[in-house]
This record gives C-alpha cells, structure tokens and sequence, in this order.
C-alpha cells in the first residue's frame, strides 16, 4: 500500500495508474496483481489508453454495473462511452480483441500483429 499526501491508502498498481506508468502496471500485472474498480476508472479518468488496454486485456471487467454514481451503477465500458474520448474507446477495443485473440486457438495472435498493438 502507498500513501499520498492526502493520507489516502492507495494500492501500488493504483498508484501507478494513476501517475501513467504502464511500464510499473504491466510488471504488476504479470505478478498477478488484482486488477481493481479503482485501477479500472483511474485509467479511464486518466486517459491512460496504453494502461487502459493493458487492463482490459488482462481481464478487467467491463460490462458488469459495478461503477457506483450517484447512488447507482453502471458498466465501466458505459462510462469510458460517457468520456466521449476515442482513443480510450478504442483502447477497450483492442484489450478486448486481445483478451480474445489470446484464448482463441483458431483466431490466435501473431507475435507480429501482438508487438504491433502493444505499440
């Protein structure tokens, strides 16, 4: 746990989200890391499309109502839409078509098209 200077607990991978280092948050990602609500809407509020799609990929839940506002819910890939950014939209996409593409045997991934998206 990190501590900013609001005296807020904030996990690493949160606080790595939240300052734009995809770097850091792909390291805790491949450690297994949780992937939070908090980590999720910290990239989306961020713009942090690199780190958004990293997430996404990695299994980030994006069509359960789990984003509480203002006393109810919605699904994290309604607020990215409610952002009204494309390139956060498009982010979704690809760690989507990549989530797949990894577990899919007859529409796998190239290492070629894989170091292109990761790009």
């Amino acid at each position: 746990t990190c501590h900013d200077d609001l005296k807020l607990k904030k996990t690493a991978i949160q606080t790595a989200t939240i300052l734009g280092h995809s770097e850091v948050v792909g390291a805790l990602l491949s450690a297994n890391v949780g992937i939070t609500q908090d980590v999720l809407r910290a990239s989306i509020d961020g713009g942090h499309e690199d780190i958004l799609r990293q997430i996404v990929r990695d299994g980030a839940e994006m069509f359960k109502p789990s984003f509480v506002l203002h006393g109810g819910s919605m699904r994290a890939i309604d607020y990215v839409f409610g952002k009204r950014n494309s390139m956060l939209v498009a982010a979704v996409a690809q760690g989507l078509w990549l989530r797949v593409a990894a577990s899919d045997p007859v529409y796998g991934i190239t290492e070629e098209l894989k170091e292109e998206l990761d790009r």
